[in-house]
């Protein structure tokens, strides 16, 4: 399934405009003309001589200083840090691309029991933040950097149940915020 998304987004993005809207030298308006430009995502963070070259044929890019090809997913995972779902839910919801999760086999067959299904899976995925969150609240007396988090819980739950619209990549990014913050915090010692 997640080799489907992947093929989907890149069959319907164009990589220059990524490149180009994540401030990359790179002219959104070259078509299908291969461009050079500085790559930011090896040694100190600045290239004094464009080391990586887009091609807009295969909708990737390449860095010959890094000597690592990239998509557009794997762009953000490197220069953001996020995951495979947060990678693609940022693409799809930027650049309007939709994609529905198919739980069936190569073969067309419905699998059944053995994959869960979206409001099953938004279900423990919303257990898992609201016990994190609820952990979390009980084990500090200062909670009030919680509150944040906790609105976009509610939010996030809000959508699910009244609009019906599944974000498991927001809920997880959630998830994965809280846990961020919570452990700074005690490598600080403000917990």
């Amino acid at each position: 399934m997640a080799s489907h998304r992947a093929e989907n987004i890149k069959a319907n993005l164009d990589i220059v405009e990524v490149l180009a809207d994540l401030g990359y030298g790179v002219h959104s308006h070259g078509g299908e003309r291969e461009q050079q430009f500085s790559c930011d995502l090896h040694g100190n963070g600045s290239d004094s001589k464009p080391s990586a070259r887009v091609y807009p044929d295969s909708n990737s890019w390449y860095c010959f200083a890094c000597g690592k090809a990239r998509d557009a997913i794997g762009t953000l995972r490197e220069k953001w840090g996020y995951d495979f779902n947060q990678a693609c839910a940022y693409l799809e919801k930027t650049y309007g691309i939709s994609y529905t999760p198919s739980y069936e086999n190569q073969e067309g067959s419905d699998t059944g029991s053995n994959e869960p299904t979206l409001s099953e899976t938004w279900e423990k995925e919303a257990k898992r933040v609201n016990d994190l969150l609820s952990g979390l609240s009980s084990d500090f007396k200062d909670v009030s950097w919680l509150i944040p988090l906790w609105e976009g819980f509610d939010y996030l739950s809000w959508r699910k149940t009244k609009e019906n619209k599944f974000s498991l990549g927001d809920l997880k990014a959630l998830r994965e915020k809280a846990i961020n913050i919570t452990q700074e915090k005690i490598k600080r010692g403000d917990l």
